[in-house]
Parts: structure tokens; C-alpha cells; sequence
């Protein structure tokens, strides 16, 4: 009986000893040759053919059943994998790590208003500026005066609302003023916000600014323009101009300004007949244009007249030559001649003049040099024409 139960044992025994070697004899290892291998904490990185991966410890099937790898290098060229059979798994739930809040750029605002001319509305235009903010808005929000939430729009970077309902107000027919602002969101919650703005609402009206405009010629071709301009809406713009160009302009920013006085100086570049053209528009388009015609100078009229004179008491003994000299167009040059023959008077006296459209030249000499004498004055206009006084004759 006890050779019988030994002999079981050593049956089970090798039994026990053939299953474990059959088991051992699956576990291994190999080794591959790469161009780079690097350790990490939980395998390598290795480089091979140019292309760059990561083989992670862990049970995994990889076409051989479930076996639980090691990975490692054994030399910078050299990595083993070692790997034991039968390896259990486990599910490890994952979770999506939540951004901080400051990983994220709170949202910048933008808002334009725009004036909807003719129907008393103002739209408020609302977008976002920061480009690292537009992947993450969850909402953008646009209130009327402060706390009066007006519009929300969901997951978008622009946003836009009709502020209405004009109504009439002070004396020119604008309301006290109304408050536009807005606000935005990022996904983190983490809030933009914006200056808010004034902005008017106008009950709309027909008829277009009342304006006066006036102009006078002052010299030359230099004139003044004032144009006056009143409506009982806010004017949107004032304007002047010469044919295409404008000279000067005036916009009301704020939309409050219901007069404007326009003043403005100029040159034409040419004489003739010019034509300017003031225009007034209000708030809501209303449109009025007035034109005025001046009359620049077209023949500039010019006169030149000259006398002679003795000097008196001590002076007794000199000549004095006066030419007097006008021209519309501005004086440039006065000169004045004399000679002791009425065939040849020489140049004995030229004065210049900028600016000047009346002037009075005098030449003056010893009596000795020339007591009977021929004499003449000659006026030079500013676009170069000339005129000549007679010449006239002295004895002294």
C-alpha cells in the first residue's frame, strides 16, 4: 500500500513538474537592433528607419495572447523585449483632465455702433478680438443701459442687436441717451467685458437740416465761406466743398450736435465765376445742399499815374519823381524813367511789392544832374501785365 502511494506521488509530482516546465518554456525574451534606443519610466522610445516611437510596458495581446511585456534598452542600438505568459488586465477608468481657468485668455470685446439711418434704430455689432479666446466662447451677451440683458448668442464670436424704439426728447428730438454694453464667456467661465457707449434713438423725420451759406470775395482770389446749418435731429455731417474736393468737413461723433457754424478760408488757383457747395445731412439721411457762385476778378484792372516836384526850402535843389499805382489783381513791380530827351528815358527807380494792391514809388536825384528832364512810370501787375504813363516833361 505505501509503494502504491509513492508511486502516485512521484506520478503527480512530475505531473506538477511537466506542467510548470511547459509553462517557463513560453515565457522569453528577444532583442532587435533599432538606430536609437532611449529608457522611459515605463519602456523606451526608440528610432528606427527614421521613424520615432514609444513601445510601453503591460499586458497586452499582441497576436501571441495575453502577455505581459518589458521593455528596456540594452544598448543605444539594442532593445529586449521580455515577456511572461497568462497576464491578467485590468480596466483602469480614465478621466478628461478640466483646463484651469487660467490656461485659457479671458474673451476681448469689440462693439461698433451703427446709426440706421430712417428708422431710429442704432445696432450694436459685438465680436471677439483675441484670437486665442474665439475656439473657446460660450456665449456673448449685449444689454441695454446697465444690468438690461437685450440678446444672448451661444457658441459664436460675433453677435449683433437693433436697439429701437425712438422717441422724442429735448428740444431738437433726441432722446436723453441710452447705454449699449455687452459681455462674453469663455468655456473656464472666465468673463470679458466692454466700455459701454452713449448712443441716441430719433423718431425719424422727413425733412432735411435748414442752412444758410454765404461767402465773400476778399482780394485777389482769396475768400471766406460760412455756412450755418440747423436741424431738429442731431447733424450727422457738415460739409463744404469745391466742385469734387472737399475742403473742409465736420462729423458729429457723439450725434448730439443739432447747429453747426462752418467757417472756412481759401485761395482758387484761377480768376472766373467758381462754384461751392455746402451740404448738411442729419441723422436719419436727410440731405440739403445749397450752392454759391463767386465772382473772382477776370480782367484785374490796374492804373499808374506820376509827378514831378521840386523839394522846398533846403531841399530846394532836388527833383522828386511820384508815381502812384493800383492793380486788383496785386501789385509786383513799380518802376519809374527819366532822360533829358523825349526819345530816352533810362530805369531810376524800381521798388518791388508782395501783397500790395495800392503802392506809391518815389525817385530823387540833384536838380544839377538833370533840371529839364522827360520822366515816365511803369505799373507791373501780379500775372504780368504792364501799364505806362505818359511821358511827361519838367523845367525846373
Amino acid at each position: 500500500m505505501l509503494k502504491k502511494i509513492l508511486a502516485f506521488g512521484l506520478l503527480s509530482l512530475v505531473g506538477i513538474l511537466a506542467v510548470i516546465t511547459v509553462t517557463l518554456a513560453a515565457d522569453g525574451a528577444n532583442n532587435t537592433k533599432v538606430d536609437n534606443c532611449v529608457g522611459l519610466t515605463n519602456g523606451i522610445k526608440i528610432t528606427r528607419s527614421g521613424k520615432t516611437s514609444t513601445l510601453v510596458d503591460g499586458c497586452r495581446n499582441a497576436g501571441h495572447g495575453m502577455r505581459n511585456y518589458t521593455m528596456s534598452c540594452v544598448s543605444a542600438k539594442l532593445y529586449r523585449t521580455t515577456w511572461k505568459e497568462n497576464c491578467l488586465t485590468t480596466i483602469t477608468p480614465t478621466t478628461t483632465p478640466i483646463t484651469p481657468g487660467v490656461s485659457t485668455p479671458a474673451p476681448v470685446l469689440s462693439m461698433v455702433l451703427l446709426k440706421n439711418n430712417g428708422n431710429g434704430k442704432v445696432t450694436a455689432n459685438v465680436s471677439i478680438t483675441n484670437a486665442a479666446a474665439t475656439g473657446g466662447v460660450s456665449r456673448i451677451e449685449i444689454y441695454r443701459d446697465i444690468g438690461s440683458l437685450v440678446k444672448t448668442c451661444v457658441n459664436v464670436n460675433t453677435c449683433s442687436y437693433d436697439y429701437s424704439g425712438g422717441v422724442f426728447g429735448t428740444s431738437f428730438g433726441f432722446s436723453s441717451g441710452y447705454l449699449a454694453s455687452a459681455k462674453a464667456y469663455n468655456y473656464n467661465g472666465q468673463m470679458g467685458t466692454i466700455q459701454p457707449k452713449t448712443f441716441y434713438l430719433f423718431q425719424p423725420e422727413t425733412n432735411g437740416p435748414v442752412q444758410t451759406f454765404t461767402g465773400d470775395v476778399i482780394s485777389d482770389r482769396t475768400y471766406t465761406l460760412r455756412l450755418y446749418s440747423e436741424d431738429r435731429s442731431p447733424l450727422y455731417r457738415v460739409e463744404i466743398k469745391d466742385g469734387a474736393n472737399t475742403l473742409t468737413e465736420w462729423y458729429s461723433s457723439n450725434a448730439y450736435d443739432s447747429v453747426k457754424t462752418l467757417n472756412y478760408s481759401g485761395t482758387v488757383a484761377s480768376y472766373g465765376i467758381k462754384r461751392f457747395t455746402a451740404r448738411s445731412t442729419d441723422w436719419f439721411g436727410n440731405v440739403t445742399e445749397t450752392t454759391l457762385d463767386l465772382n473772382f476778378i477776370t480782367s484785374p484792372t490796374t492804373s499808374i499815374s506820376i509827378t514831378a516836384s521840386q523839394g522846398s526850402e533846403r531841399d530846394v535843389e532836388r527833383v522828386y519823381l511820384t508815381a502812384n499805382g493800383s492793380a486788383g489783381i496785386g501789385i509786383r513791380e513799380i518802376q519809374i524813367y527819366a532822360g533829358t530827351n523825349s526819345t530816352t528815358q533810362f530805369l531810376v527807380e524800381r521798388v518791388r511789392y508782395t501783397g500790395h494792391y495800392t503802392a506809391v514809388a518815389t525817385a530823387t536825384f540833384p536838380k544839377a544832374l538833370m533840371p529839364n528832364g522827360y520822366y515816365y512810370a511803369r505799373i507791373i501787375a501780379n500775372d504780368g501785365t504792364t501799364r505806362d504813363t505818359a511821358i511827361q516833361h519838367y523845367a525846373f
